[in-house]
């Protein structure tokens, strides 16, 4: 009898558990913003974090939430629910194509004639303009939708591919870096979830040709030390694309002086092979022709954020 009442009391404390901890994830989210001014900008208005937003029907957020728990290790990016009208204001983003092939699947899923929950997020990154915060590059708009929310096939459906558009997309970044220092370096990861457990994952070399690229996750630890002297030269956290130069060059050391003569060989050769590549081409045009046009507003906001980084990194 004692012990049928502790196991009555673990599921009732199971439950509370439960509803509180669904309690404290809608919270999180709700209310939704209901205008991007309510995101965070420093003082030049550009944006002051990395952000997803994400649809705020319940049923989207508990998907969302389980797809972003996957990974422990995802940080430096806030995720956000977003009423109707913020998903308005990114109207003009919104690929048609990725539309279209939602639209597709639903087809040949059988639920083309159901009402559908949409459950579309869009990825924006720390430093864009307020002005250009509206042009999302396509690949950053996930447009997603399921008939029936209490379908555990249409949840599976959605949790994996959310997942993967996380991964490979929202949370994926590319880091470099480059050794000036007078010693060789060793670029290690730090594991934040062991104990800030260094691992080993390149050799890093003198000189800019033996730059080192790293794909990795947005709020990923790297740590360099010097080979020699095991003294650490820096720690970096990826919080968007960037390279990083360590020490600098000595008197004329990355440059690569020439001589006369073989300034004007090496014009020459370059002459000619440019030449004879210009015999093969074939020449087409678009409507444009050869006027003036206007970068996509898209791209041009992607340059204007690659732009600013790199001056703040330099």
């Amino acid at each position: 009898m004692f012990i049928r009442a502790l196991f009555t009391i673990s599921l009732l404390l199971s439950s509370v558990c439960i509803k509180a901890a669904q309690a404290e994830t809608l919270h999180r989210f709700s209310p939704p913003i209901v205008t991007v001014d309510e995101l965070s900008y420093d003082s030049n208005g550009h944006l002051a974090e990395n952000y997803l937003l994400i649809s705020s029907n319940p049923s989207c957020i508990d998907v969302w939430e389980g797809a972003w728990t996957v990974r422990r290790d995802f940080a430096e990016r806030t995720m956000v629910a977003m009423s109707d009208d913020v998903l308005e204001f990114f109207e003009s983003s919104l690929p048609a194509a990725q539309a279209d092939f939602e639209a597709e699947n639903a087809a040949k899923r059988g639920d083309l004639s159901m009402e559908r929950t949409p459950c579309n997020a869009i990825c924006i990154d720390r430093g864009v303009e307020r002005q250009k915060l509206e042009y999302v590059i396509p690949d950053k708009v996930m447009l997603a939708s399921f008939a029936d929310p209490n379908d555990p096939a249409e949840q599976d459906r959605l949790h994996n591919q959310f997942v993967s558009w996380l991964e490979k997309t929202v949370m994926q970044v590319e880091i470099g870096f480059i050794n000036w220092t007078p010693n060789e370096a060793k670029i290690y990861w730090v594991d934040k979830l062991r104990g800030d457990e260094e691992i080993l994952v390149a050799d890093l070399l003198r000189r800019e040709r033996n730059t080192q690229w790293q794909t990795t996750t947005l709020g990923h630890h790297f740590r360099v030390v010097d080979a020699i002297t095991n003294e650490v030269i820096g720690d970096f956290v990826a919080r968007y694309p960037a390279i990083h130069v360590l020490g600098q060059p000595t008197d004329l050391e990355g440059l690569h002086p020439m001589t006369n003569d073989e300034v004007g060989f090496q014009v020459k050769n370059t002459f000619v092979h440019e030449w004879t590549r210009a015999n093969r081409v074939t020449r087409t045009f678009t409507s444009l022709g050869f006027s003036r046009g206007r970068l996509p507003h898209d791209l041009w906001a992607s340059i204007a954020v690659s732009t600013l980084r790199a001056k703040r990194i330099q």
